[in-house]
């Protein structure tokens, strides 16, 4: 979505398993493309073993330079990744490149970078001197938001700088699509002066990507009008889609709750205001791809707002029962733990505390075995049984280290194949799970 590569979609795909030259392993690869080309080559490389890859020689599609777009094991995606692999490859004449991957991971390259990103975006104009300080919120990866209050005003000027400074990088005069509200366009690097007229007093809502340089400005609830009902629920999976009112209303008139949701799929909700599902706002039933997530919902829905999980946390989720925009993000970890046990095969089945933490979450537990047979086993926290548990229902080959994402209150246990000859670590975080 943000133009990296044509190749996205690309209609032709070619599939190979790589043996490497020094690595004892083969690595799957995928190039995708439509006529080809810079622009239009995308490049999948996936690690299907327990395998690191330090650095190895892999046959690419095309020569010059490759820039990683996505990395499975980035530690944004879990406090355990660890961020292995190159940022890019430069690929020789003879086709020829160089790659490093971790186990069980997937990376993603094209041959055009991917944007930058920024550590803050300032909307500056005559209305504050034109000061470059950050004064956006960052509603994505590159969409940046800011409501401000305006008098009516002839030429109200503006323009979009990031970092706290003008001399890294701003946005000015592109083009403007629209002349008459919302105003839209796109903002192009080094742009003079932006320049619009407000007719009204109001709240106006700035919008801005930093990838692609479009921008809006809207007119929505001004700030002194409050919000438009009277109460608010956010109602999901994750409660039982339960309408007792649960958010709060700001100054502003943007509702928000901060909620613990501990959700194994998909977190699915609606907006509902009053208690009753008279008065709601829902989705088009199509999940998104992960958080933060924010959107417009739907009056009168049907469909739920979809997000892909799991989730398993604090989330802050907002709303302007006005504009129908919404935002969804996680804002802290889980709440602590009082103990966790391992309860498996080898004993009895104990739910027993017997893991150590470092008063956070990480969780570690060790044991001599000598078995022939598969371990099975469950984590479940706070010495009540079972009531707070988590497993994976998969049975794991008997190559270590092994790992993976357990599931809140899943009946299956995860296993082990054996046998089982020697000390043994188990480790668990009941954040990431």
């Amino acid at each position: 979505d943000l133009g990296i590569s044509g190749g996205l979609t690309g209609a032709y795909v070619q599939a190979s398993m790589q043996p490497l030259v020094f690595t004892n392993t083969s690595l799957l690869t995928l190039h995708r493309r439509n006529g080809g080309g810079v622009g239009d080559d995308v490049f999948v490389v996936a690690n299907l073993s327990d395998v690191p890859v330090d650095g190895d020689w892999l046959d690419w599609p095309a020569t010059g330079q490759w820039y990683t777009v996505l990395n499975t094991d980035d530690p944004r995606y879990g406090s355990d990744f660890g961020g292995a692999g190159y940022g890019d490859s430069f690929v020789f004449g003879d086709l020829r490149g160089p790659i490093a991957i971790a186990p069980w991971s997937m990376m993603v390259f094209s041959r055009i970078p991917p944007p930058p990103t920024y550590t803050g975006m300032a909307l500056a104009g005559t209305y504050n001197g034109w000061n470059p300080v950050a004064n956006m919120r960052k509603v994505n990866q590159h969409e940046w938001v800011r409501d401000l209050e305006i008098a009516p005003t002839n030429g109200f000027a503006f323009k979009f700088t990031a970092d706290g400074v003008w001399t890294n990088i701003n946005w000015g005069t592109g083009t403007v699509a629209s002349a008459t509200w919302p105003v839209t366009g796109t903002a192009n690097a080094w742009g003079g002066d932006f320049s619009i007229d407000i007719p009204i007093a109001g709240t106006y809502r700035f919008t801005f990507n930093s990838a692609s340089g479009a921008f809006s400005v809207r007119k929505i609830t001004p700030i002194t009008s409050g919000p438009v009902h009277s109460s608010m629920a956010v109602a999901g999976n994750f409660n039982g889609f339960a309408l007792d009112p649960n958010m709060t209303v700001d100054s502003n008139g943007l509702w928000s709750a901060s909620l613990v949701v501990v959700q194994p799929w998909n977190l699915e909700f609606k907006f509902a205001a009053y208690g009753t599902w008279n008065v709601a706002w829902g989705g088009t039933g199509l999940p998104e791809s992960g958080l933060p997530a924010s959107g417009y919902a739907l009056p009168g829905g049907n469909d739920n707002i979809v997000v892909e999980g799991p989730l398993n946390g604090t989330y802050t989720f907002t709303f302007d029962d006005d504009t129908a925009a919404y935002h969804v993000e996680k804002t802290g970890p889980p709440p602590a733990l009082q103990s966790m046990a391992i309860a498996g095969s080898f004993n009895g089945w104990s739910t027993t505390p017997n893991m150590t933490s470092n008063g956070l979450h990480q969780w570690r537990y060790s044991i001599i075995l000598d078995q022939a047979e598969a371990v099975q086993f469950k984590f479940a926290a706070n010495n009540t049984g079972y009531d707070k548990s988590w497993s994976q229902d998969t049975t794991h080959p008997h190559t270590f280290p092994v790992s993976g994402t357990a599931l809140a209150q899943e009946t299956e246990n995860t296993i082990i194949s054996g046998p089982f000859y020697g000390a043994y670590t188990f480790n668990f975080n009941s954040d990431t799970l």
